[in-house]
């Protein structure tokens, strides 16, 4: 719900990324340390990164230790930082469209 519904895939991409890119560093890990060693210092960064969730502020969105609710009207509104289309009239959007309303028309018979 926090993510900018354009920005969706973006957002996606980049989490992915982020999983891949940790899963190399402990990958690291484990070539230079013993595998209990490795394995302890995987659970204390899981830790680390836990204890610090709780700093994290969504812009219009009281945080858990911090910050505001914003209760304003449109405050909460979705702003895209990337200039994405209109696809309401894309020539694919509109077959598709057409399609599906031939298909729930109401037949006489």
């Amino acid at each position: 719900p926090y993510v900018d519904s354009p920005n969706t895939g973006s957002v996606a991409g980049i989490v992915g990324a982020g999983g891949n890119v940790g899963a190399a560093i402990l990958g690291l890990f484990f070539i230079k340390y013993e595998y209990n060693a490795a394995m302890e210092y995987m659970g204390w960064f899981t830790i680390g990164m836990g204890l610090l969730t709780p700093l994290v502020v969504i812009k219009g969105y009281k945080g858990i230790l911090f910050g505001k609710d914003d209760t304003e009207e449109g405050s909460r509104k979705q702003h895209s930082p990337l200039l994405v289309p209109k696809m309401q009239h894309s020539p694919h959007l509109v077959k598709l469209r057409q399609k599906r309303r031939a298909t729930t028309a109401p037949t006489d018979a």
